[in-house]
């Protein structure tokens, strides 16, 4: 419940935004990787842009919504990981302010305990052009 925000109206209305903000840009690269071409660089290359005003808000703030990590926040780290794959680190390059976002959620206790002991995945399933098994 807490990463719902639900306790706080105007936290939780915050979060709403975020995670629609998260799930647009989620969207497009999720089809491309299904349905575009299979390039990487092109994808990259036009979805990079759409990271610009969220990267912006991270250079000033710990999370998405400020100090607070909330559920958009996975959402987003998991889109931020994609695109340092599909982009061979240009994200990170474009907007450093995602890398240090990206090290600072992974931080997080009990997830930093899960990632060292997660075997690395593919992101997509095998009928996807790009980022498949």
């Amino acid at each position: 419940p807490t990463l719902l925000c639900d306790d706080d109206m105007e936290t939780y209305g915050k979060a709403e935004m975020a995670w629609g903000v998260v799930l647009d840009i989620k969207g497009f690269v999720a089809t491309q990787c299904y349905v575009g071409d299979g390039d990487k660089k092109k994808l990259a290359d036009a979805a990079i842009p759409r990271f610009g005003l969220i990267a912006k808000e991270l250079s000033e703030n710990k999370f998405m919504i400020g100090d607070r990590i909330c559920c958009a926040d996975f959402a987003f780290v998991e889109l931020v990981e994609v695109m340092d794959f599909i982009s061979d680190g240009e994200i990170f390059k474009v907007y450093p302010s995602l890398k240090a976002y990206r090290d600072r959620v992974f931080e997080l206790p009990r997830l930093k305990e899960c990632l060292e002991d997660e075997k690395r995945l593919a992101f997509n399933n095998k009928v996807a052009k790009i980022g498949n098994m």
